[in-house]
């Protein structure tokens, strides 16, 4: 079902009000895609769904942002991105700051942690 572009507008500010997510251009299809999954898992047709979320009712936005979100977790779950964090890595002179934002389970920070070792970036704290 094609979605109008207003409303996935209207969507996605209330996924940044009420949770600071913000869907970057080009993700109207994921938000879509978790508007639909998200009416399914209530039972609900789109539309009535939709005006749940837009009417801001916290069950309805925690089900859509469950929908929207990457629900994936897993070590080496982008090995070529990891391999490219340890080439900088080891060419990096002085201190890093690495930010792991997908991190449900720990797994990803784990990932880039062992990463950094093999690439002789062992912390010192």
């Amino acid at each position: 079902m094609s979605l109008p572009p207003l409303l996935l507008e209207d969507l996605a500010r209330v996924l940044v009000q009420a949770a600071g997510l913000s869907l970057a251009d080009g993700l109207d299809a994921k938000l879509a895609d978790g508007l639909e999954a998200a009416a399914r898992a209530e039972a609900q047709p789109l539309r009535a769904f939709a005006r749940r979320v837009l009417a801001g009712e916290p069950g309805a936005i925690t089900v859509l942002i469950e929908h929207v979100v990457v629900s994936e977790t897993a070590f080496w779950r982008h090995p070529e991105q990891l391999a490219a964090v340890g080439r900088l890595a080891a060419e990096a002179a002085g201190p890093l700051s690495i930010w792991s934002a997908g991190c449900a389970t720990g797994e990803e920070p784990y990932s880039v942690a062992i990463a950094l070792l093999e690439a002789g970036r062992a912390g010192t704290g």
